[in-house]
């Protein structure tokens, strides 16, 4: 695992999230476990190279990528690669949902730079995924996107609430990941989990129960 690799859309952000980090007193905690942010200049990485490449590149090379749009625009875009080829193991895409909200307010990119150091953490330990015991969820939902959320092509929100970390929210960039995160999770939080989303097949995507 060689550490965080910025898509071409979010070189700028890394010396921000930088930042968090280091006032989190989570950077060197990260250096510590030989973990490191690079930008495409870092790695000789040519700015038009395609999503598909990209995320070959991090899987074979042990980098997660950090992105702001998994963009479904052709069969080298980042969510059919995603859709066709991702599998467990394999290391993850890191979406900063709300951009503007990560530059613009600190709580917000406390948030993001305290899970993403969760992830990386949990990377370092053999885990591809965030940890979240189930016994430190005391309520979550799943509901399908709302005006504001299609704007930002939104599949749908994931709201938990955590033992000792509050409020935790996470946004669903394509539908293919909302669907595996109501199959996985509807056994696992039966006690705590509401689903009030289903699939419309008219409209090819999820909406709200009636």
């Amino acid at each position: 695992m060689q550490g965080l690799l910025a898509d071409v859309n979010v070189q700028g952000d890394l010396q921000r999230l930088r930042g968090h980090l280091e006032r989190l007193e989570l950077w060197e905690l990260l250096a510590v476990q030989g973990l490191r942010f690079a930008s495409f200049p870092d790695l000789g990485i040519a700015p038009d190279t395609d999503d598909r490449r990209i995320w070959n590149l991090c899987q074979s090379q042990g980098w997660a990528l950090l992105t702001d749009n998994r963009n479904n625009d052709g069969a080298d875009s980042l969510q059919a690669t995603l859709d066709d080829s991702w599998k467990p193991g394999h290391l993850p895409v890191l979406t900063i949902a709300r951009k503007q909200a990560f530059v613009e307010s600190s709580s917000y990119a406390r948030r993001v730079a305290l899970t993403i150091a969760d992830l990386l953490f949990g990377m370092v330990d053999g885990e591809r995924s965030f940890r979240i015991s189930s016994e430190d969820v005391t309520d979550a939902t799943i509901d399908a996107p709302g005006y504001w959320d299609s704007l930002n092509d939104d599949a749908g929100t994931l709201r938990i609430t955590h033992r000792t970390r509050g409020e935790l929210t996470f946004r669903f960039r394509g539908t293919t990941d909302m669907q595996r995160a109501i199959d996985l999770l509807k056994p696992a939080w039966r006690r705590c989990l509401a689903v009030n989303a289903t699939w419309d097949k008219g409209k090819k995507k999820f909406v709200r129960l009636a």
